[in-house]
């Protein structure tokens, strides 16, 4: 019994670090093994408050208690983290791409071959937008004398124009312009239609400029037309309708139809107001010189909020079909612009 004596103290004695390491040494588990007094009891084991070296448990049948290796705990840790920052990209989408990935998207966006000319006038559009948005908050005057009065709305006017010449093969239906649904896009006749609220902004730009006013007032009939018959020019261009796009379903899924069915009968709403009043009441109030300098500034703030839902609400359409970003968040952007 001696020999068996010696190899179970020295399995007593080494034990506890062997289970620290979560590995007993391949010599000290087969003594340990074999160390076993009369009643066949596992001397080791109760040294170790009986938990078994690794060595005698058979595989697959590992204690849940037994310390698991740093390497393999380091690695668990890592395929986790792992996990977590593949689904919180999947979420975040464009926050999650690198700065490179970002610059590559945008250089895509606006300087692809297809479409080059139109998407280069959005940019510059865009571009003036910003400057136009910061002056007018940041430094009024500077906005006021600046030549983003012209160019902004004008810019407008033209990318309207570039796409017209662009997207010659969209749906040619005049009723329903395809804008107020998520299985849809826009039409032809709706793109086309676009331009004359484009110009009309372009007008009331100039009219509530003094340089851009003593310009049209030198003309015989352009401030007489766009001042009291604006509409009358209104029947050169197509007419898409909301009654055609609020009982068209086919546009729109039914779990998102109440949504749209709700932007629709907002959009129309604002629509008429913003036609009487913006539009007729303003300038009639313009024309009989009874709008002041700090009037002529929120109205400024009107039109450059109106800029967005003219213009930047269409790009944001086309993104919308293009499935840049989710659809029905880019529906309640573009409702909100237009309010």
């Amino acid at each position: 019994m001696a020999p068996a004596a010696a190899a179970a103290a020295a399995a007593a004695a080494e034990g506890d670090d062997a289970i620290l390491r979560n590995r007993a040494p391949s010599a000290t588990a087969a003594a340990a093994g074999l160390a076993r007094d009369d009643s066949g009891v596992n001397l080791a084991a109760a040294a170790a408050d009986e938990k078994p070296p690794r060595g005698d448990v058979p595989d697959g049948d590992e204690d849940e208690d037994v310390l698991p290796d740093p390497e393999e705990e380091e690695e668990r840790k890592k395929m986790i983290a792992s996990f977590h920052t593949s689904i919180v990209s999947a979420k975040t989408g464009w926050q999650s791409v690198t700065p490179f990935r970002q610059v590559i998207f945008l250089y895509k966006l606006f300087f692809s071959r297809q479409f080059f000319v139109h998407r280069v006038v959005g940019l510059v559009f865009l571009l003036q937008y910003a400057a136009a948005f910061y002056l007018y908050f940041a430094d009024y005057a500077t906005f006021k004398a600046s030549v983003l009065v012209f160019t902004l709305p004008g810019t407008g006017v033209f990318q309207t124009v570039t796409a017209i010449y662009t997207f010659t093969f969209l749906p040619k239906k005049a009723k329903d312009g395809g804008y107020f649904g998520d299985k849809s896009i826009m039409s032809y006749p709706f793109i086309i239609e676009n331009s004359f609220f484009a110009l009309i902004l372009y007008y009331a730009y100039l009219y509530f400029d003094d340089r851009g006013r003593s310009l049209l007032q030198s003309t015989v009939l352009v401030e007489q037309v766009f001042v009291f018959f604006p509409y009358i020019l209104r029947t050169l261009w197509p007419k898409t309708s909301f009654r055609d796009s609020y009982e068209n379903q086919r546009n729109r899924t039914s779990k998102r139809d109440m949504f749209f069915r709700a932007a629709i009968m907002i959009t129309k709403s604002f629509y008429v107001w913003a036609k009487h009043y913006i539009g007729y009441f303003l300038n009639y109030a313009r024309f009989l010189d009874r709008v002041n300098n700090e009037e002529v500034r929120f109205i400024q703030q009107v039109l450059i909020f109106s800029s967005f839902s003219t213009t930047i609400s269409i790009f944001l359409q086309t993104l919308k079909v293009c499935f840049y970003s989710d659809r029905q968040r880019v529906e309640i952007f573009i409702r909100l612009a237009h309010r």
